[in-house]
């Protein structure tokens, strides 16, 4: 390795870390690692919407073309009640519809293989006497050494606990279920299009997003205040939903009755505030590991994809700045961005949680534009 080249350990296979990784390694004064303590891509999560500061940002990388070969542009938003009346039907602009395994995997394949390395749990790291460095220890008695660690390792993030072990992580009312239906009929009909059912009163919603090749990505959401939460096991996510359909419109029952309920799965939503610095210690954390965000925002993958293409940004526009500085500037820059999207899906969730307060229907999610715009 050139000497003069920064070492860059990136901990987490995730979005925020494979994005990561792929925007350091066209960079000439860095060598990246990526660690991931998993075998493979991790597989939690089943898919979402790429919003359009999402895709704006997988256009300035130079693959918009192939994340869009795997998944299905939403251009519409169409909300209707139990008796399929439309409440709102508005256009959306530059959104894909994607399962998470594609997306990764498109990010994952322009990525240089010699810079990933799986099944790599990390279990500490120590700083290096005399200079900022951080030596990363590993479950199997490996170690690496690196110039700037970063933490992409997700919403339980081994990194963000040790820099802020009193930092809470608050579970809401709100219960989410998300699962994939093969229904290339419904698929056809829906199009291009984010299709929900909106039932205040009862507390709960059901969002239908075609993704690929037939594949219909759904989530039911529902206030735990109102509705008794199921097991997370197939048997009683199957009972659960297809009683909660009953009633509802054609194409949600559909929806239900086609999907797999094997590798459906139900998600506790998680609250956090915002951290007192997205880095410490010569530790920068970025995506869910700095700022989850509730799932109302559709922003969690966007809010990743934004930090990874900033940092590398700023790495390349300062080779000869402080570690410090490049990540105070980041902080500067994100944390007013973050702030306005922790407190747009409070909203949204206070919206869902208390249908009184509902004076309008709502778009279900935080409308948000890249504010770097190199």
């Amino acid at each position: 390795m050139d000497p003069k080249k920064k070492k860059i350990a990136i901990v987490g296979a995730g979005i925020a870390g494979l994005s990561a990784a792929y925007n350091f390694q066209s960079l000439a004064n860095v060598e990246v690692k990526l660690f991931e303590k998993a075998k493979s891509l991790p597989d939690t999560g089943l898919g979402f919407l790429i919003m359009s500061n999402g895709m704006e940002t997988f256009a300035k990388m130079g693959i918009e073309k192939e994340l869009k070969a795997n998944g299905n542009v939403i251009n519409n938003f169409i909300s209707v009640d139990n008796n399929s009346r439309v409440l709102i039907e508005s256009e959306l602009d530059n959104c894909l519809a994607i399962s998470r395994s594609n997306c990764i995997q498109a990010v994952c394949d322009q990525l240089n293989p010699e810079n990933i390395h799986f099944n790599k749990e990390i279990t500490k790291y120590s700083d290096v006497p005399g200079s900022n460095q951080k030596t990363l220890h590993f479950s199997d008695g490996s170690t690496y050494t690196a110039d700037i660690l970063i933490g992409a390792d997700g919403l339980g993030s081994k990194l963000r606990k040790k820099l802020y072990p009193e930092h809470k992580i608050n579970i809401v009312k709100e219960k989410e279920i998300v699962g994939f239906a093969h229904h290339p009929e419904l698929f056809k009909k829906i199009g291009n299009s984010l299709f929900k059912l909106d039932n205040p009163k009862k507390g709960l919603n059901l969002g239908l997003l075609p993704t690929l090749d037939g594949q219909i990505l759904w989530y039911m959401q529902f206030n735990e205040d109102k509705i008794t939460k199921p097991e997370n096991t197939p048997e009683s996510l199957e009972k659960f939903c297809k009683e909660a359909v009953l009633g509802m419109p054609i194409e949600f029952q559909e929806v239900i009755s086609h999907s797999d309920f094997q590798k459906a799965y139900l998600w506790a939503m998680a609250d956090v505030k915002i951290l007192p610095s997205f880095h410490k210690d010569g530790v920068l954390l970025i995506g869910d590991a700095a700022h989850p965000v509730l799932a109302f925002t559709s922003q969690g993958v966007n809010s990743a994809l934004e930090d990874s293409y900033l940092l590398s940004n700023l790495l390349a526009d300062n080779p000869d700045s402080e570690i410090i500085e490049i990540f105070e500037k980041f902080d500067s820059i994100r944390r007013p961005i973050i702030a306005k999207t922790l407190h747009g899906g409070r909203l949204l969730l206070d919206k869902f949680l208390n249908h009184d307060n509902r004076d309008n229907i709502y778009l279900p999610f935080v409308d948000q534009k890249f504010s770097f715009s190199k």
